[in-house]
């Protein structure tokens, strides 16, 4: 099911071509790494994480955020889910993720520029993070009050305070998904 807020119905392979063209015309990275102010941001692989988001049940969530959400490409995935959400720290990232909403002409999701660790979670239920180290302050913050579920992409963070529902692994990328009640 297609999350009705969508201006225009946008498939994951529309979003892999945006992402080629907007890196082309204001890209300026050598992809698929950029360094940031808090550590690496890496591309990912959208047709693993369309279908890791299909796995999850991104739908039935009533918003998504990412912490750290680069160049956009997983926020605008999930909108075609849900309601969501994009945090970056890095400003010109965050403008490519800008870009790409209005190539695509997205109206069901938000981008801000910010450092992820200062922000409120409670608007949301459903976290994607891909961390660049296995350490990052999320789980004293989360586990006072937050509930939803987390979703960890990559091998690099393995909290062990979070009950986790299920690992898996597609064309590339490994996600393990998270509960916090």
């Amino acid at each position: 099911m297609k999350y009705t807020l969508q201006m225009r119905d946008v498939s994951y392979k529309d979003i892999e071509e945006a992402c080629k063209v907007i890196h082309e015309k204001h890209g300026g990275i050598d992809l698929p790494y950029k360094a940031t102010l808090k550590g690496f941001w890496a591309t990912s692989i959208i047709q693993d994480v369309y279908e890791a988001f299909k796995w999850a049940g991104l739908e039935n969530y009533r918003h998504f955020v990412d912490l750290g959400s680069g160049d956009g490409r997983v926020v605008a995935v999930a909108s075609l889910f849900t309601k969501a959400t994009g945090i970056e720290i890095d400003p010109h990232l965050h403008q490519l993720s800008i870009k790409l909403k209005e190539y695509l002409g997205l109206n069901n999701i938000e981008f801000y520029l910010g450092d992820f660790e200062e922000w409120d979670f409670d608007d949301f239920d459903f976290i994607y993070i891909y961390p660049d180290q296995p350490k990052i302050c999320l789980e004293p913050k989360l586990e006072s009050t937050w509930e939803g579920s987390i979703m960890v992409a990559g091998p690099h963070f393995e909290p062990s305070s979070w009950k986790k529902m299920a690992r898996k692994k597609f064309t590339v990328e490994k996600f393990t998904l998270y509960q916090i009640f």
